[in-house]
């Protein structure tokens, strides 16, 4: 075992080979009842840490978005809007790319997971919608999102909707969904990337905004546990933590006067 962990690591991770290890072990306990016995020995386990230090490759993740990269971002045409609308939402939301577009293959496609027009509530210091069912969403209940307005214009999610909404309104008073391209179509994945790729490097990708959005709370000291978007529904609604009615926008940035 400890030759075949020496082989393999030259061809796969070593994480995939540990992987490996349990499934043979799985395989071979009815014939080999000692098995799992040489799995645990000292010799196996040695080679395959000794594996991870020679072969093991370091964990590639995409940079979190940062409040100055949304500062980038110019808005001339619907689409650009749009493009803005999305990622400032994304980043105060604490949301997925698939939250917020359509997967690019036709066939996952749900109109069950499309966030509506019609469930979208705009006040001056604040703006929430409703997101149906998605995958953290165990019961399919779906969630009220609120964003709170920051004092800083150029960070005010907020705003950027409500200029988005205003050219949406004007060219598709009529369509269902809150995200609607220039052209009637809903926004897709390779859309909103390839919007991404004009203004950041390759980095920077989809997972960043939430990551953007929960780093960006860190720092402000509030640690967001389990599900970030429930609970910055329910913080805002006032069930902190620690039952104060303080808001999360309040908490994590200074907001915009009424």
């Amino acid at each position: 075992m400890s030759f075949f962990v020496t082989y393999m690591c030259h061809f796969i991770k070593p994480d995939s080979v540990k992987s490996y290890l349990s499934g043979i072990c799985n395989q071979l306990e009815d014939v080999f009842p000692n098995v799992r016995k040489v799995r645990t020995s000292a010799l196996v386990r040695r080679t395959l840490k000794g594996s991870k230090h020679l072969f093991g490759k370091g964990v590639k993740r995409k940079r979190p978005l940062s409040t100055s990269d949304l500062r980038t971002v110019v808005r001339p045409s619907h689409d650009d809007m749009l493009f803005l609308g999305m990622m400032f939402t994304g980043f105060d939301g604490l949301m997925r790319l698939g939250e917020l577009a359509w997967p690019d293959t036709i066939a996952l496609r749900n109109w069950r997971k499309v966030i509506l027009h019609n469930t979208v509530k705009l006040t001056q210091s604040s703006v929430g919608f409703f997101l149906p069912g998605h995958k953290a969403d165990i019961f399919f209940e779906g969630n009220q999102i609120v964003i709170v307005a920051r004092a800083d214009p150029e960070l005010n999610t907020v705003t950027k909707v409500e200029q988005y909404l205003e050219s949406r309104d004007a060219l598709f008073p009529h369509h269902p969904a809150l995200f609607v391209r220039e052209d009637g179509s809903i926004p897709t994945h390779s859309w909103f990337l390839g919007r991404l790729r004009k203004y950041f490097d390759k980095d920077i990708a989809g997972h960043s905004l939430r990551a953007g959005g929960t780093t960006s709370l860190a720092e402000a000291g509030i640690y967001m546990r389990k599900n970030p978007t429930l609970l910055q529904s329910m913080l805002f609604a006032g069930r902190s933590a620690h039952n104060s009615p303080r808001h999360i926008g309040a908490l994590a940035f200074p907001t915009a006067p009424p």
